[in-house]
């Protein structure tokens, strides 16, 4: 806009008003001030989004990891219908969330212990 003013100030200051200003010289005003307070350049841009991206993709692939170990914790549970039913229930409680190693390991010991809750009530009534 500052380039276009230089060139054709009648212009500029349509574009302006066309913007929401009341003139050229106070879109003039916030363009200043937008770019002493540190608009980022191009370069910071890229790094900024390449750094999102990158935070991102680690968080994916931290996910994946979690999720392996837990299903290997799951496939070690002998009986076939709690372990079907505990990988239902841990796919319920883990759906839409991010997991770490840590809570995807909980989430699997608590869906292992949910499903197994009436064989070890029955156990205790039995004992």
């Amino acid at each position: 806009m500052l380039e276009l003013h230089e060139k054709d100030p009648k212009l500029a200051s349509e574009v302006a008003q066309q913007f929401g200003y009341d003139s050229f010289d106070d879109a003039k005003k916030f363009i200043e001030d937008n770019t002493s307070k540190g608009v980022k350049t191009k370069e910071e841009k890229v790094e900024n989004d390449f750094d999102k991206l990158y935070e991102a993709r680690r968080a994916k692939e931290r996910h994946e990891e979690a999720l392996e170990k837990a299903s290997k914790s799951l496939s070690e549970i002998k009986d076939e219908d709690i372990r079907k039913q505990a990988e239902e229930r841990f796919n319920f409680l883990i759906e839409g969330r991010q997991l770490t190693e840590q809570t995807a390991l909980e989430f699997a010991e608590m869906a292992t212990l949910y499903v197994s809750k009436d064989k070890r009530k029955g156990e205790k009534y039995s004992e």
